[in-house]
């Protein structure tokens, strides 16, 4: 998954669900402000979920299920609607 993507800094939405992606997810995700839902659902990603993820206010859904990441959720009570892991 490439670094670039955090530097999309008004995307509300991603599905990059069932693509195949490989590797990590990129700290820079953390940097997209606006970003509400994020599916990365059914890829091969691996590594830890970034935990800036977790502090982006904007975010309500967040969808990594069906992946090999090694890393646990924090509590994400007050910081996130809706997720699957």
């Amino acid at each position: 998954v490439p670094s670039s993507l955090g530097r999309l800094l008004q995307v509300s939405d991603m599905y990059l669900e069932d693509n195949a992606l490989t590797g990590t997810i990129p700290e820079s995700i953390a940097t997209m402000s606006d970003l509400a839902e994020l599916r990365m659902s059914q890829n091969e990603l691996t590594g830890s979920v970034p935990p800036g993820l977790f502090r982006l206010s904007s975010l309500e859904a967040l969808y990594l299920d069906q992946n090999s990441l090694n890393s646990t959720i924090p509590a994400l009570e007050g910081y996130v609607k809706s997720t699957s892991a």
